[in-house]
């Protein structure tokens, strides 16, 4: 990923910012090897596969925390973020697999 993609630009968004501790942590119980520091290669996870699915446990994590601990305009301006930052993984790195929400949990 390269700076200026809608995914790195989340890491200014106040909500993100927020929950960015417990987010990362609901991540982390279903792919414990993400790392978020290795953004600008592989998120520390070799096959596109498996990174694919965990970026789509992120968009669910963040969803589901930042809907229930950010106020409702910052929530919904992360929300927005989150889904530009869907769509642009959907149609570069992730194009054979896609984000789909009934197939987000079966990773662990």
């Amino acid at each position: 990923m390269k700076f200026g993609t809608p995914l790195n630009d989340l890491t200014g968004d106040p909500c993100f910012k927020q929950i960015m501790f417990n987010g990362f942590s609901c991540v982390r119980e279903s792919v414990p090897d993400f790392d978020l520091l290795k953004y600008s290669s592989d998120f520390g996870l070799q096959w596109v596969e498996r990174r694919c699915c965990a970026l789509s446990i992120l968009s669910d994590c963040f969803n589901t925390i930042g809907k229930n601990e950010c106020l409702a305009q910052l929530y919904d301006n992360m929300k927005w973020s989150l889904e530009k930052a869907k769509a642009y993984v959907n149609s570069t790195t992730c194009t054979q697999y896609p984000y789909k929400q009934e197939n987000v949990h079966w990773y662990k």
